[in-house]
């Protein structure tokens, strides 16, 4: 069956709203933009895909400046954003993409040590976010 036979013969209803839903996927750390999150590349078969993934079920402070941000936070974010640096020496991790952000763009998800750790506890668990 050629590709467009594939797409022809696809039910919508069996498809997945976002790739890997709900399935756990090794993934590369191509960046650590702060504490919630992370760029990611992971293989889509043979094909490496990037996306931002924001990590769910935490918050932490913010890089980005914004109207009433204090310069306080973007120097906690940085500290935050170097303590998940060290979590990740090899730059390899586990994910599960959950859904898309609402802001578009990037994925909504969790992050995993290789040992399985779910990196959201650590950092709620060491102060480093809030739920």
């Amino acid at each position: 069956m050629n590709e467009l036979e594939r797409l022809e013969s696809i039910d919508p209803k069996t498809v997945p709203k976002v790739p890997f839903q709900n399935e756990f996927k090794h993934a590369r750390i191509e960046e650590i933009y702060d504490g919630d999150t992370v760029k990611i590349i992971v293989l889509f078969g043979d094909v490496p895909v990037r996306f931002s993934l924001r990590i769910l079920g935490i918050d932490t402070p913010e890089i980005k400046q914004g109207e009433g941000r204090l310069p306080e936070e973007r120097q906690a974010a940085i500290k935050v954003r170097d303590y998940m640096k060290s979590l990740f020496p090899t730059n390899i991790a586990k994910i599960c993409i959950r859904d898309w952000d609402k802001y578009g763009g990037r994925v909504l998800g969790d992050l995993y040590l290789q040992t399985g750790e779910n990196v959201s506890d650590i950092l709620i668990h060491g102060g480093w976010a809030r739920p």
